[in-house]
Protein backbone atom coordinates (compact mmCIF):
# COMPACT_ATOMS: atom_id res chain seq x y z
CA UNK A 1 0.00 0.00 0.00
CA UNK A 2 1.41 3.41 1.17
CA UNK A 3 4.50 1.29 2.83
CA UNK A 4 8.03 1.25 1.92
CA UNK A 5 9.23 -2.22 3.04
CA UNK A 6 12.16 -4.49 2.21
CA UNK A 7 11.39 -7.77 0.35
CA UNK A 8 12.55 -10.05 2.83
CA UNK A 9 10.01 -8.26 5.54
CA UNK A 10 7.17 -8.69 3.13
CA UNK A 11 4.55 -11.32 3.93
CA UNK A 12 1.15 -12.26 3.33
CA UNK A 13 -1.65 -13.58 5.20
CA UNK A 14 -2.49 -17.30 4.66
CA UNK A 15 -6.57 -15.75 3.81
CA UNK A 16 -5.46 -13.64 1.05
CA UNK A 17 -7.87 -13.52 -1.69
CA UNK A 18 -5.85 -13.18 -4.23
CA UNK A 19 -4.10 -16.64 -3.44
CA UNK A 20 -7.10 -17.99 -2.30
CA UNK A 21 -9.55 -17.29 -5.15
CA UNK A 22 -7.55 -15.53 -7.40
CA UNK A 23 -9.44 -12.42 -6.49
CA UNK A 24 -7.51 -9.59 -8.25
CA UNK A 25 -5.26 -8.32 -10.92
CA UNK A 26 -1.88 -7.26 -11.66
CA UNK A 27 -0.43 -4.42 -13.94
CA UNK A 28 3.13 -4.11 -15.13
CA UNK A 29 4.64 -0.88 -15.88
CA UNK A 30 7.91 -0.10 -18.03
CA UNK A 31 9.90 2.17 -16.68
CA UNK A 32 12.54 4.48 -18.56
CA UNK A 33 15.12 6.79 -16.95
CA UNK A 34 13.71 5.93 -13.56
CA UNK A 35 9.74 7.10 -14.70
CA UNK A 36 6.79 5.56 -15.44
CA UNK A 37 6.11 5.14 -18.60
CA UNK A 38 2.46 5.54 -19.85
CA UNK A 39 1.25 5.61 -16.46
CA UNK A 40 -2.05 7.62 -17.12
CA UNK A 41 -2.94 5.07 -19.33
CA UNK A 42 -1.93 2.47 -16.97
CA UNK A 43 -4.11 3.99 -13.92
CA UNK A 44 -6.92 4.08 -16.47
CA UNK A 45 -6.98 0.36 -16.77
CA UNK A 46 -6.63 -0.23 -13.11
CA UNK A 47 -9.32 2.24 -12.53
CA UNK A 48 -11.33 0.58 -14.91
CA UNK A 49 -10.60 -3.03 -14.06
CA UNK A 50 -11.34 -2.12 -10.00
CA UNK A 51 -14.50 -1.02 -11.31
CA UNK A 52 -15.05 -4.13 -12.61
CA UNK A 53 -14.04 -6.18 -9.76
CA UNK A 54 -16.35 -3.84 -7.30
CA UNK A 55 -13.33 -2.86 -5.67
CA UNK A 56 -12.91 0.59 -4.14
CA UNK A 57 -9.86 2.30 -5.02
CA UNK A 58 -7.99 4.51 -2.47
CA UNK A 59 -5.56 6.87 -4.48
CA UNK A 60 -5.60 9.24 -7.28
CA UNK A 61 -2.93 9.32 -10.31
CA UNK A 62 -0.73 12.13 -8.36
CA UNK A 63 -0.62 9.93 -5.36
CA UNK A 64 -0.01 6.02 -7.48
CA UNK A 65 2.75 8.82 -9.29
CA UNK A 66 4.45 9.56 -6.18
CA UNK A 67 4.49 5.95 -4.50
CA UNK A 68 6.03 4.95 -7.65
CA UNK A 69 8.66 7.41 -7.91
CA UNK A 70 9.49 6.99 -4.36
CA UNK A 71 10.03 2.77 -5.01
CA UNK A 72 12.00 3.55 -8.57
CA UNK A 73 14.59 5.94 -6.30
CA UNK A 74 14.98 3.80 -3.17
CA UNK A 75 15.65 0.81 -5.58
CA UNK A 76 17.77 2.58 -7.75
CA UNK A 77 15.78 1.52 -11.26
CA UNK A 78 16.66 3.34 -14.17
CA UNK A 79 15.17 1.04 -16.89
CA UNK A 80 13.03 -2.09 -15.97
CA UNK A 81 9.46 -2.27 -14.56
CA UNK A 82 6.65 -1.98 -11.97
CA UNK A 83 5.00 -5.01 -11.37
CA UNK A 84 1.59 -4.18 -8.99
CA UNK A 85 -0.73 -7.31 -7.66
CA UNK A 86 -4.17 -5.15 -6.44
CA UNK A 87 -6.31 -7.66 -4.17
CA UNK A 88 -9.98 -7.49 -2.30
CA UNK A 89 -8.26 -7.38 1.36
CA UNK A 90 -11.36 -9.02 3.34
CA UNK A 91 -12.33 -11.99 5.23
CA UNK A 92 -15.32 -14.80 3.67
CA UNK A 93 -15.12 -17.04 1.37
CA UNK A 94 -17.02 -16.60 -2.17
CA UNK A 95 -18.80 -13.73 -0.60
CA UNK A 96 -15.98 -10.84 0.93
CA UNK A 97 -17.37 -9.23 3.69
CA UNK A 98 -16.20 -6.01 2.24
CA UNK A 99 -14.50 -5.10 -0.90
CA UNK A 100 -11.30 -2.60 0.44
CA UNK A 101 -8.60 -2.74 -2.12
CA UNK A 102 -4.75 -2.88 -1.56
CA UNK A 103 -1.85 -3.22 -3.56
CA UNK A 104 1.88 -4.80 -3.91
CA UNK A 105 4.53 -2.87 -5.90
CA UNK A 106 8.04 -4.22 -6.52
CA UNK A 107 10.58 -3.10 -9.40
CA UNK A 108 12.28 -5.28 -11.97
CA UNK A 109 15.57 -4.39 -13.42
CA UNK A 110 15.55 -4.48 -17.22
CA UNK A 111 16.47 -2.76 -20.40
CA UNK A 112 16.26 1.15 -20.12
CA UNK A 113 13.76 1.85 -23.23
CA UNK A 114 12.31 -0.45 -25.80
CA UNK A 115 14.16 -2.94 -27.99
CA UNK A 116 12.94 -3.76 -31.66
CA UNK A 117 13.64 -7.45 -32.13
CA UNK A 118 15.18 -7.80 -35.64
CA UNK A 119 15.34 -11.30 -36.30
CA UNK A 120 11.80 -12.12 -36.08
CA UNK A 121 9.98 -14.98 -33.45
CA UNK A 122 9.33 -18.83 -33.94
CA UNK A 123 5.51 -18.88 -32.93
CA UNK A 124 3.45 -21.77 -32.32
CA UNK A 125 -0.67 -21.47 -31.42
CA UNK A 126 -2.17 -22.68 -27.86
CA UNK A 127 -5.17 -25.00 -28.39
CA UNK A 128 -5.51 -26.72 -25.50
CA UNK A 129 -7.73 -24.03 -23.48
CA UNK A 130 -9.42 -21.08 -25.44
CA UNK A 131 -10.32 -17.49 -23.94
CA UNK A 132 -13.46 -16.60 -23.61
CA UNK A 133 -15.33 -13.45 -25.17
CA UNK A 134 -16.19 -11.12 -21.89
CA UNK A 135 -15.31 -7.94 -20.38
CA UNK A 136 -12.99 -9.79 -17.54
CA UNK A 137 -10.93 -11.70 -20.40
CA UNK A 138 -9.57 -7.98 -21.36
CA UNK A 139 -8.42 -7.50 -17.27
CA UNK A 140 -4.54 -8.72 -16.26
CA UNK A 141 -5.84 -11.36 -13.73
CA UNK A 142 -4.53 -13.18 -10.87
CA UNK A 143 -5.66 -15.99 -13.07
CA UNK A 144 -3.29 -16.31 -15.72
CA UNK A 145 -2.85 -19.99 -16.20
CA UNK A 146 -3.85 -19.81 -19.42
CA UNK A 147 -1.14 -17.60 -20.26
CA UNK A 148 0.98 -19.98 -17.99
CA UNK A 149 0.61 -23.38 -19.55
CA UNK A 150 0.71 -21.56 -23.44
CA UNK A 151 4.41 -20.56 -22.16
CA UNK A 152 5.05 -24.14 -20.95
CA UNK A 153 3.78 -25.67 -24.48
CA UNK A 154 5.61 -23.23 -26.14
CA UNK A 155 9.15 -23.59 -24.50
CA UNK A 156 8.43 -27.82 -24.70
CA UNK A 157 7.96 -27.29 -28.37
CA UNK A 158 11.14 -24.72 -28.70
CA UNK A 159 9.18 -21.67 -29.93
CA UNK A 160 9.30 -18.43 -28.73
CA UNK A 161 5.79 -17.82 -28.08
CA UNK A 162 2.59 -19.07 -28.56
CA UNK A 163 -0.61 -17.55 -29.98
CA UNK A 164 -3.95 -17.83 -28.25
CA UNK A 165 -7.10 -18.75 -29.63
CA UNK A 166 -10.71 -17.14 -28.21
CA UNK A 167 -13.99 -19.57 -28.13
CA UNK A 168 -14.60 -18.58 -31.95
CA UNK A 169 -11.11 -20.04 -32.48
CA UNK A 170 -10.09 -16.59 -33.57
CA UNK A 171 -6.17 -15.71 -33.07
CA UNK A 172 -6.69 -13.22 -30.28
CA UNK A 173 -3.17 -12.27 -28.97
CA UNK A 174 -0.08 -13.75 -27.72
CA UNK A 175 0.84 -15.24 -24.16
CA UNK A 176 2.45 -12.43 -23.41
CA UNK A 177 1.58 -9.36 -25.52
CA UNK A 178 -0.75 -7.90 -28.07
CA UNK A 179 -0.87 -8.31 -31.44
CA UNK A 180 -0.81 -5.98 -34.52
CA UNK A 181 0.18 -6.17 -38.01
CA UNK A 182 1.66 -3.75 -40.24
CA UNK A 183 0.02 -3.55 -43.88
CA UNK A 184 1.29 -0.46 -45.18
CA UNK A 185 -0.05 2.60 -43.71
CA UNK A 186 -2.46 0.52 -41.54
CA UNK A 187 -1.89 -0.53 -38.14
CA UNK A 188 -4.58 -4.05 -37.69
CA UNK A 189 -4.99 -5.62 -34.18
CA UNK A 190 -7.58 -7.19 -32.93
CA UNK A 191 -10.37 -5.72 -30.96
CA UNK A 192 -11.08 -6.30 -27.06
CA UNK A 193 -14.48 -7.58 -28.40
CA UNK A 194 -12.62 -10.92 -29.17
CA UNK A 195 -11.28 -11.41 -26.04
CA UNK A 196 -7.71 -9.94 -25.83
CA UNK A 197 -5.90 -7.83 -23.02
CA UNK A 198 -6.93 -4.30 -23.35
CA UNK A 199 -2.98 -3.24 -23.47
CA UNK A 200 -1.61 0.01 -22.15
CA UNK A 201 0.62 0.01 -25.55
CA UNK A 202 -2.24 -1.16 -27.35
CA UNK A 203 -4.20 1.86 -26.24
CA UNK A 204 -1.00 4.25 -26.49
CA UNK A 205 -0.54 3.09 -30.34
CA UNK A 206 -4.04 3.67 -31.15
CA UNK A 207 -4.11 7.16 -29.85
CA UNK A 208 -0.93 7.82 -31.83
CA UNK A 209 -2.32 6.61 -34.56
Amino acid sequence: NHDLLREDSFSLKINNRSFLYSDGFFESIKVINSRCFNLETHFNRITKTAELFKMKISFSLSELQSLLDNLIVKNKTVGGSVRMVFYRDSEGKYFPKENKMCFVAETETSLNGFNINKNGLNLGIFTDIRKDKSKYSNCKTTNAVISVLASIYAKENNWDDCLLLNTENKIIESSNSNLFIVKGDRIITPPITDGCVDGTMRSFIKNQC
